[in-house]
């Protein structure tokens, strides 16, 4: 009997698969579970299924990466930003700053361009596809229409109230 250890997304050791059997005879894998499932595979199918599984799980690790990085811009430009969003937009992700004040402020955009800038740099890192925007404050109609049906939201210590926080805070 074959044991098989797999690795969970994030390259920890994880779920160990049990198999009963591996044979691969004429380019075709059999895969023979203990639960008697047999699961007959091309060669490249089955290391086109491992090169997914590792990328699945290289993919979770960027995402959370990109996460730490936009709440710590966040955090960074402390009260300036009032509310912030990570959704799905036009195929790709958005990050959604709502500025606290209704001004234009050129260091803010600056700020936000930069964060932007260095994200599209370390493509390697975060390839995903990416906008930034900002908006003023705006009614919660207005920003709805800017979020997805998927969406993050990002608060720094904020102790305000939840209806002192902002349209969308829950």
């Amino acid at each position: 009997m074959n044991h098989a250890s797999r690795e969970t997304a994030g390259g920890h050791a994880g779920a160990t698969i049990q198999i009963n059997a591996i044979k691969y005879p004429d380019g075709k894998v059999t895969v023979t579970p203990l639960d008697q499932d047999v699961f007959l595979l091309t060669v490249q199918e089955v290391i086109n299924a491992c090169h997914a599984a590792r990328g699945d799980g290289l993919a979770l690790q960027k995402f959370e990466l990109l996460l730490r990085r936009l709440g710590a811009w966040v955090i960074e430009m402390g009260p300036a930003v009032r509310e912030a969003y990570l959704t799905r937009r036009d195929g790709g992700l958005c990050f959604l700053v709502i500025k606290s004040e209704p001004l234009y402020d050129r260091e803010f955009e600056d700020a936000l361009s930069e964060l932007y800038l260095g994200l599209t740099r370390e493509h390697e890192l975060f390839p995903f596809d990416l906008e930034v925007m900002s908006l003023p404050p705006a009614p919660e109609e207005s920003l709805r229409s800017f979020l997805g049906s998927s969406t993050l939201e990002f608060r720094s210590s904020d102790v305000r109230a939840p209806s002192e926080r902002g349209p969308l805070s829950a």
